[in-house]
């Protein structure tokens, strides 16, 4: 890696002040309850009819104060013609620090397959690549109006046009899918940002502003600042209430997923996953087995029917994707199949640490 005293005379200011800013926005982006907690609130729930179509009946989605509290340092990144974009970043980090050429020229290939396919998508391919799903609700719908003069690819009727075409409620969750996969993208993006711009600053080159990843600081020039909202920030610390935000974190969907299979509270589950030693012992707790299938279409005959990947910080660590499906019959048998035990055994004792630990903060 570069030395920490190199002093870079070929770059100039404005380069350093857009990585400042990009740090700034990505480290906003990575804190905030969107992509902590709240994107497992996101899911479609089908169910088979009696001709055996597959028929879409519930949906959840983030509350949409979480969503575009978000979208704000989402955009600043996504925004070509803003300074902290993810391209422009990419391009400097790649210019001012060989040494992590490869890694960002990997990173930039990973946005580019983010912003153009679907990673796991519920739904029928919408014909629309996330870009222009993107594109479609910020430029029309959530922070602009349209398509004016020049600027802007869509009209508020290519919105609705593609809303009627693909479905109101699948078009939302395609939207809140892009963005994830795509703000993941941004997020990997921020360590390799961080390490050029500290090396820059520990040689006196540095922001032509106050810069600070920590935007929520209890203290702004000695005065204690107290951030919270009743009904948004957490004011208990039971263990219903730790097991109740865990489930919404992303690192845990396998668990959410298999909880909600059953019809118990948090007070209850949580009370069932302390002594459980292992994802069996814990169905078993719940008063059920789960039995795993060598074939997919074993499950078709199933009254529900959950399915759940490794988050991103596990697929990083172990250089794999896993992923698992689980259908409930009207017996209450669970049946699945692939990697429903590793995933969710690794969930499990994942999740009795974190209940057990001073503190829930990321």
């Amino acid at each position: 890696m570069l030395s920490s005293s190199f002093v870079d005379t070929h770059v100039a200011q404005h380069e350093i002040d857009r990585l400042a800013h990009y740090c700034t926005a990505a480290s906003e982006l990575k804190k905030s309850p969107f992509f902590i907690e709240e994107f497992i609130q996101l899911g479609l729930t089908f169910q088979r009819g009696p001709d055996g179509i597959r028929q879409l009946i519930a949906a959840d989605f983030p509350d949409r104060h979480v969503r575009d509290a978000m979208l704000i340092p989402f955009r600043r990144i996504w925004m070509e013609d803003e300074a902290s974009n993810f391209n422009k970043v990419a391009n400097t980090i790649r210019h001012h620090a060989p040494d992590l050429r490869g890694i960002v020229t990997w990173a930039v290939h990973e946005y580019k397959k983010a912003a153009t396919a679907f990673d796991w998508p519920l739904v029928d391919d919408p014909g629309i690549p996330p870009k222009d799903i993107i594109d479609l609700w910020l430029n029309t719908k959530l922070i602009h109006t349209g398509q004016s003069g020049r600027k802007g690819r869509f009209t508020r009727t290519d919105f609705d046009r593609a809303a009627a075409r693909i479905g109101e409620v699948q078009f939302e969750y395609l939207f809140l899918v892009s963005v994830f996969q795509v703000g993941l993208c941004f997020i990997n993006l921020h360590q390799f940002a961080q390490e050029r711009l500290k090396g820059w600053m520990s040689s006196g080159q540095v922001p032509s502003f106050a810069f600070s990843e920590d935007p929520d600081s209890t203290a702004i020039g000695g005065i204690p600042v107290t951030r919270s909202t009743p009904g948004v920030t957490p004011d208990t610390d039971s263990p219903a209430a730790r097991l109740s935000r865990l489930r919404r974190r992303t690192a845990f969907s396998g668990m959410n997923q298999l909880f909600s299979l059953f019809p118990y509270d948090d007070d209850f589950l949580v009370e069932q996953v302390g002594p459980a030693e292992n994802v069996n012992d814990l169905v078993a707790r719940l008063g059920t087995t789960i039995t795993i299938v060598e074939a997919i279409d074993q499950l078709n005959d199933a009254v529900r029917f959950v399915s759940f990947i490794d988050d991103h910080a596990t697929v990083v660590t172990n250089m794999r994707c896993r992923r698992g499906f689980i259908g409930l019959f009207q017996s209450g048998q669970l049946v699945g199949y692939e990697d429903v035990h590793p995933i969710l055994n690794d969930q499990l004792q994942a999740m009795k640490r974190m209940l057990q630990a001073d503190s829930l903060d990321p």
